[in-house]
């Protein structure tokens, strides 16, 4: 009798891998679909950079590469500075970035491209401010396209409203693969069709210590409009932690017929289109 295809890759496996028992050959063997080599596997093990990534992924955490300190500075410096001429304030010094940066490279080990310093006290008002700038700024600009907004300045309701939590932002970083952001993470499609409770449960599966705030959702998002010229999503709402009243909370909502606004929602929805981001971040001393 021939041997089938599915047995030939067995033995290929078996081949690869070497006849060691134990759990090291069965996750060998798993690991053989991924191109995973003995020699990945021993530089896993040896390499105190990989190693540590290794560990942090089998423990369900977030992992990304390092990145060379400098460049990370340089690269939050503009961008930094872009967000405040778009909203008209005063820039933060430079020293504050580098404590930040110090402070996540610390905290985590290494500096990494998803690594990114959030000023402190930003509040709703101020990165609304910023939004309206870069609209007008991008008016002018071949490439860019203003972001669609839901309301003016005029419309403003959360301003004024007493039962919004609001959450000004503090100094440190927020550690975000914007290529990833409200993505599912698993067949089941979590953090969407989730209530809060369930949302912040999954947010500290993944590292994370609980939902985004909506001024930490807007900032990423202008980051990733200014570092990419992308939307960090195209359709759908983020829910965030702060609170509207009793039983309700805030989301950050953008589409293409409507906008980009913040409205809230029930913390019990569960909805196909309401995600949510895990905030896994430093903050400075």
């Amino acid at each position: 009798m021939g041997t089938s295809s599915i047995e030939k890759q067995q033995e290929k496996r078996r081949d690869a891998f070497g006849q060691g028992l134990g759990i090291g050959h069965e996750f060998g063997l798993a690991m053989g679909d991924e191109h995973v080599t003995p020699t990945m596997l021993k530089f896993a093990a040896s390499d105190p950079l990989r190693k540590k990534s290794v560990g942090a992924a089998l423990r369900g955490e977030l992992t990304f590469a390092k990145a060379d300190f400098d460049f990370i500075l340089t690269r939050e410096q503009e961008n930094i500075t872009t967000i405040f001429n778009f909203a008209g304030i005063k820039q933060p010094e430079t020293d504050m970035i580098v404590r930040a940066l110090r402070s996540a490279e610390e905290r985590f080990g290494v500096i990494t491209t998803h690594d990114r310093v959030i000023p402190a006290s930003l509040t709703l008002d101020i990165l609304f401010r910023a939004l309206y700038g870069f609209n007008a700024w991008a008016t002018n600009q071949d490439g860019y396209q203003p972001i669609k907004l839901e309301h003016n300045q005029n419309g403003e309701w959360w301003g004024t409203d007493r039962d919004v939590k609001h959450l000004p932002t503090e100094l440190g970083v927020l550690r975000l693969d914007f290529a990833e952001a409200m993505q599912a993470t698993d067949l089941i499609g979590r953090p969407y069709n989730l209530n809060m409770d369930d949302q912040n449960a999954w947010a500290l599966e993944q590292g994370g210590s609980g939902l985004y705030s909506a001024e930490q959702t807007i900032y990423v998002f202008l980051r990733s409009i200014i570092e990419r010229n992308r939307l960090l999503w195209s359709v759908g709402s983020c829910r965030c932690r702060n609170a509207y009243g009793s039983g309700r909370s805030l989301r950050v909502r953008f589409d293409a017929g409507d906008g980009f606004c913040v409205d809230y929602w029930d913390c019990d929805v569960r909805r196909w289109s309401l995600g949510a981001l895990p905030e896994v971040s430093v903050l400075v001393p």
